[in-house]
């Protein structure tokens, strides 16, 4: 086995860890004056929930925006919707983790219905979703991060449903790229036919640092698509619920790349429907080393153009890890004098890597 070949091997691990955001954890935990704090970014005025949910109530779409394996984030998700309930709301869950197809499995256990010969006990229901949903192979801890808002909504019998592209599209444009997409499977696509260079550079950067550094070109450009494509899909979910019937709010479980900088989803949520009132809400783990308020809140530069503010309020959190996920990578190179520079390849990334990551 040659040296670029062991490089990938590793870097295909350490990509997955920096893309799940799923790092192993340490026992040190940093402790922060900002934990616990909720802004209003424009302004970066201190805000009380209270105040948080009264702008929420007269919201159309409200995202709450997370790093997918931080046990706060999901926490003050609850938080958030259950007291959105008590306020007599009854909001619409859309989850990024779960495909449009999937929604079907999903209304079918909120309701409750079964065929009058059906003879299932609540934990074989259970195993049941988790199999049609195809996470019985998944960690428990990582089920129950979403299952526990699809158990909320069975209990208040709130609308529940999923917004990504079908996985199997998703793996197929990530692994061959958009061009490589049958008739067939194009017709699953809900294209806006967004096209912005600035936007497609600021991502490529982005996806280099998730792979430590290293990526192959190809590799990007087909990440690239994929994640259009999810957030073409995404976006056409939300506003498909936001039509029509009475007006309630939609509660988007998201990443937080889909929403920062008002860009991607947010973004194409506004185009499609611009009367829309979104709300975005950003969990923010605390940084590895202290930081003022403001450093957290630094808009970038995306072409000639700077960005808006990194979301319309931010909630701060304890990290989950304080483990740099890149380490092991970068003392192997270090060990090693090969001139030849490993990238990550078609062969080390996958398309759950980029659905299932910190983006």
């Amino acid at each position: 086995m040659n040296l670029v070949t062991i490089f990938s091997k590793v870097l295909c691990g350490f990509s997955f860890l920096l893309l799940t955001a799923s790092c192993s954890q340490t026992s040190h935990k940093r402790q922060d004056p900002l934990i616990g704090k909720l802004f209003q970014v424009e302004g970066e005025k201190e805000v009380k929930f209270e105040k948080l949910i009264s702008v929420f109530q007269k919201a159309d779409i409200i995202y709450l925006s997370e790093k997918h394996d931080n046990t706060e984030h999901h926490a003050a998700q609850y938080k958030v919707i259950q007291q959105l309930i008590k306020e007599g709301l009854r909001p619409k869950i859309g989850l990024e983790f779960f495909s449009v197809d999937q929604t079907g499995y999903l209304m079918e256990y909120v309701s409750g219905k079964k065929h009058r010969f059906q003879k299932q006990s609540p934990e074989a229901a259970i195993r049941k979703l988790r199999k049609d949903l195809g996470w019985q192979y998944r960690l428990d801890r990582d089920w129950e991060f979403y299952f526990t808002f699809i158990k909320l909504a069975k209990k208040h019998q709130l609308t529940i449903f999923g917004t990504d592209l079908p996985r199997g599209i998703n793996r197929r444009i990530a692994r061959e790229g958009e061009g490589a997409l049958t008739n067939v499977e194009r017709y699953f696509l809900q294209t806006t036919n967004f096209q912005d260079k600035s936007y497609q550079q600021f991502m490529y950067r982005k996806l280099k640092k998730a792979h430590c550094g290293w990526i192959e070109e190809g590799l990007s450009q087909r990440l690239y698509q994929t994640w259009v494509a999810r957030n073409d899909s995404m976006a056409q979910s939300l506003v498909m619920m936001a039509e029509g019937g009475v007006k309630q709010p939609i509660i988007m479980i998201v990443g937080g790349g889909h929403t920062e900088y008002s860009l991607a989803l947010y973004e194409r949520v506004a185009y499609l429907q611009p009367e829309l009132i979104q709300v975005n809400l950003g969990l923010i783990e605390i940084s590895m080393e202290a930081q003022k308020l403001a450093d957290y809140l630094v808009r970038k530069r995306i072409g000639t153009q700077l960005s808006k503010p990194i979301y319309d309020f931010v909630w701060f959190t304890q990290r989950e890890s304080f483990d740099d996920p890149c380490a092991p990578f970068k003392k192997l190179l270090k060990k090693t004098e090969s001139p030849q520079v490993p990238v990550a390849t078609k062969e080390t990334s996958d398309a759950n890597q980029l659905q299932n990551g910190a983006f």
